[in-house]
């Protein structure tokens, strides 16, 4: 399905009143693939083993990885926002050991 016809359905959709087209594009899979061929150093095609090694260590090494300079892809900063507020704690059971 193309974009035009993709945006051409949504748009046909009760209230929904514009399409963001930036949110539609490959550019994160893009970021992977850059990601997994700078792990990968001078092989630039890796076997499914290598790849599952690469893909792993990207995994552990989470947002420590680096991606490419280079490229057609939109640098997008993925932030999560935390907080320090405690959560709830459980109310404890109370078991009665012995009955009357």
């Amino acid at each position: 399905m193309s974009f035009v016809e993709l945006s051409k359905d949504l748009l046909s959709i009760p209230k929904v009143d514009y399409l963001c087209s930036d949110k539609l594009n490959q550019d994160p899979l893009e970021e992977f693939f850059s990601l997994v061929r700078g792990a990968g150093g001078a092989n630039s095609n890796p076997t499914a083993k290598e790849f599952g090694h690469i893909h792993l260590n990207l995994i552990v090494a989470g947002s420590n990885s680096v991606a490419s300079t280079r490229g057609n892809c939109h640098n997008h900063k993925r932030t999560i926002q935390l907080d320090d507020t405690p959560l709830p704690k459980r109310k404890k059971k109370r078991t009665q050991l012995f009955s009357l």
